[in-house]
C-alpha cells in the first residue's frame, strides 16, 4: 500500500505524543492555542477537533464543557485517544477514524467550533474542507486553524533539505505551506470574518533577531462564520 500522511501518523502516534512532554515547539503550540480559547471560544456547544491526532487539544476542550468529536484518519491516533478516554474517563468526547475530506453523514453537525492545528497543509483538497467547515459550522461559529508559514526561512532550509537527503521525513507529505495573508483572504472570501491572526513557532534561536513573519515556522488564525452572508467561492 502506498504510504500516505495517514500512515506516517500512525506508525509514528507515540512519537507525535510524547512531543507534547518534551519538546519545547510542542508545547509552544499548545499553550498558543490554549490561550485563545478564553478570548473567542463559547462555554458551552458542539466543537470539532479537525485532525486530532492523539487528542492533545480534544481533550483540554472537553475539560472546559464543550461536546466534542474529534476525527483523525491515523488509526494509531484514534487508538491513543480512545486509550486516554478510557484512563480519563470523559465523557463528553468521542473520536471517529476517518480520512480527511470527510464523509458529513458520520458527524452529528452542525458545530460551534471547529479547530484544525497542523493538519491542513497535508491535505491536497484543501478547497473541499475549508468548504465542508464553513457547512458544518453554525451561522457565528468559530473556526481556528494553524498552517506553516511560507515566509519562514526555517521552511526554505526545509524544502531544500528534503531535496537534498529526504529529511524531515514528514516533508513528502506536506502539500500546503502558505503566506498568511493569502490563506486569512481565502478564509474570508468563503463567508468567515476574521478575528485574529499571529504567528508562532521560532525553530532556531540564531534567527530571533529577524522579523516575526520570517523567523516564525506557523501562524494561527480564528475566524467567525458570518451570520447573515452567502458562502462565496474560492
Amino acid at each position: 500500500m502506498k504510504p500516505t500522511a495517514d500512515t506516517y501518523f500512525s506508525d509514528t502516534a507515540e512519537e507525535f505524543d510524547s512531543g507534547y512532554k518534551y519538546s519545547p515547539a510542542f508545547k509552544e503550540r499548545f499553550k498558543v492555542w490554549t490561550n485563545l480559547w478564553p478570548k473567542y471560544l463559547p462555554l458551552t456547544g458542539k466543537a470539532l477537533d479537525l485532525g486530532s491526532g492523539s487528542g492533545i487539544l480534544s481533550f483540554p476542550l472537553a475539560t472546559k464543557g464543550l461536546q466534542v468529536t474529534g476525527i483523525d484518519g491515523a488509526a494509531n491516533m484514534i487508538a491513543l485517544c480512545n486509550s486516554k478516554k478510557d484512563a480519563l474517563r470523559i465523557q463528553n468526547v468521542e473520536f471517529i477514524a476517518s480520512k480527511i475530506p470527510f464523509d458529513q453523514s458520520i458527524l452529528p453537525t452542525p458545530y460551534d467550533v471547529v479547530i484544525s492545528s497542523s493538519v491542513l497543509e497535508y491535505i491536497e483538497d484543501i478547497d473541499r474542507v475549508l468548504a465542508d467547515v464553513y457547512a458544518i459550522l453554525k451561522p457565528g461559529g468559530i473556526f481556528i486553524v494553524s498552517m506553516p508559514n511560507r515566509q519562514a526561512v526555517y521552511r526554505k532550509l526545509e524544502r531544500i533539505a528534503y531535496k537534498l537527503i529526504q529529511r524531515p521525513k514528514y516533508m513528502k507529505y506536506v502539500q500546503h505551506v502558505v503566506y498568511k495573508n493569502d490563506f486569512n483572504n481565502k478564509i474570508t472570501r468563503l463567508g468567515f470574518d476574521l478575528l485574529h491572526s499571529e504567528f508562532y513557532g521560532r525553530q532556531n534561536k540564531m534567527l530571533s533577531f529577524l522579523p516575526e513573519a520570517i523567523a516564525s515556522t506557523l501562524f494561527v488564525s480564528v475566524f467567525k462564520k458570518k451570520t447573515n452572508s452567502t458562502r462565496l467561492t474560492f
